[in-house]
């Protein structure tokens, strides 16, 4: 998501995805946490995908926590990486589903309250970013973006943020991650998530749970 600051990012790259891949479509599935009131910026549970185009295009899908007040959302390059909201309402501990694919010649991005059903089910387009399949980056990845850069900006929510169900889709046929890198990424420097920020906590892979432990989650910086 768009600002002026460098965000702190804790991240779980697909590394399944190759160069070379064929993968076109990635899903995860995101609970809602509970929104603090002490932010003095915003920040964002995010399904994001870059695409095989040179340059590539980042397509983001997800949550997002301004102020105290949560979004469901998606956003591309071709709108400045700006949250486009979708209609379905923001409920603390729904489950939400986000994926990103390439159908029928054009990337889409869709998301369902898993919680309320299917009936939620919507899907946005995105007409101006190239590629047709998914590139292995620290951009297609699942991750929790803080552009906050007040040390307590997590007071009021709950945590960790859950992550779970995430797949892969080559043509329609999905399977579970096999293989994952988690880092995170302060000041621009990354670090292994095994070092002393170690801000998550299980894995995507093999069906798996991650916590995103918010404390732990590095602010925006200048």
């Amino acid at each position: 998501m768009h600002s002026h600051l460098s965000p702190g990012y804790s991240v779980i790259m697909d590394t399944e995805i190759t160069g070379n891949g064929n993968h076109n479509a990635q899903s995860v599935i995101l609970t809602a946490p509970t929104i603090g009131n002490s932010q003095n910026n915003f920040s964002a549970f995010l399904n994001n995908g870059f695409t095989n185009a040179i340059p590539g295009w980042l397509l983001q899908n997800g949550l997002l926590f301004d102020g105290s007040v949560g979004r469901v959302v998606w956003t591309d390059e071709s709108r400045g990486l700006n949250p486009v909201d979708y209609t379905m309402s923001y409920v603390v501990d729904h489950d939400y589903y986000f994926t990103i694919s390439y159908t029928n010649n054009l990337w889409w991005l869709c998301a369902s309250d898993k919680t309320v059903g299917s009936s939620t089910y919507e899907c946005a387009n995105s007409p101006s970013s190239g590629g047709t399949r998914l590139q292995r980056s620290v951009n297609t990845s699942v991750w929790f973006e803080n552009q906050n850069s007040n040390l307590l900006w997590f007071e009021g929510f709950s945590t960790p943020a859950i992550a779970h169900t995430a797949r892969n889709y080559v043509n329609g046929a999905q399977s579970n991650w096999s293989h994952e890198d988690q880092f995170t990424i302060l000041c621009g420097d990354r670090y292994d998530d095994d070092g002393p920020i170690h801000a998550i906590e299980g894995e995507l892979k093999n069906n798996g749970i991650a916590e995103f432990i918010l404390y732990r989650v590095p602010l925006g910086c200048n």
